[in-house]
């Protein structure tokens, strides 16, 4: 009697795990990349977010006080779960008739991202609606 039942043999199962076990290395290698990506991604968010929030509150300075205080500012701080550093840089229209001139502001959050540097800067201007 003749067996008609037909079975890998153990070469062909060797291949076919070996092109399995490569097909999982490129699976995790780009998932790996791409939690690597979010990490970044989700920091500059929050960097943005503060900053955003930050220049609002020079925004209501100007609109309610009709003035800036100009000078520059250093924080070391927290933010997510990266140490970051903020800094700002408010720069006063200069002359003698100010009125109607524009304050710059700058403000950067920089922080490490594993072994590279990484800032966020937003700037932009302001009216100066002072009485002088």
């Amino acid at each position: 009697m003749r067996n008609t039942k037909r079975s890998f043999t153990l070469v062909e199962l060797m291949v076919a795990v070996s092109i399995l076990s490569i097909g999982m290395v490129f699976v995790l290698r780009s998932f790996l990349t791409t939690s690597g990506t979010l990490g970044i991604s989700e920091s500059r968010l929050n960097a943005i977010q503060f900053l955003e929030a930050r220049m609002n509150e020079y925004e209501e300075r100007a609109v309610s006080e009709y003035d800036i205080a100009e000078g520059d500012g250093l924080e070391e701080m927290r933010l997510g779960d990266r140490n970051m550093t903020y800094s700002s840089k408010v720069i006063a229209p200069q002359g003698e008739d100010v009125k109607g001139k524009f304050w710059e502001v700058r403000l950067m959050l920089s922080w490490k991202e594993g072994s590279r540097d990484e800032d966020e800067i937003i700037a932009t201007y302001f009216k100066n609606n002072t009485k002088k």
